[in-house]
């Protein structure tokens, strides 16, 4: 069940961000998996990198994103 739901929240933010930068943060985020800095240092570059990348995105956007994103890393 709650693997169905991580699919659906997943395919839902893929369709209303764009697959592209849903694909990037995800990127992103794996490539800091192993960092030591803490999550929110973490979050910070996400959100720092996606905005520089001249994507007008909100930040509350891009969290949604990366809690979904880990959520789903850590369900695998």
């Amino acid at each position: 069940m709650k693997a169905l739901l991580l699919s659906t929240i997943v395919a839902a933010l893929k369709a209303y961000v764009g697959s592209g930068l849903f694909t990037r943060i995800y990127e992103l985020v794996v490539g800091l998996m192993n960092s030591e800095a803490p999550g929110q240092d973490k979050m910070q570059t996400v959100i720092n990198t996606i905005k520089q990348e001249a994507f007008i995105v909100s930040t509350t956007l891009i969290r949604a994103v990366v809690e979904v994103i880990l959520l789903k890393l850590k369900s695998q």
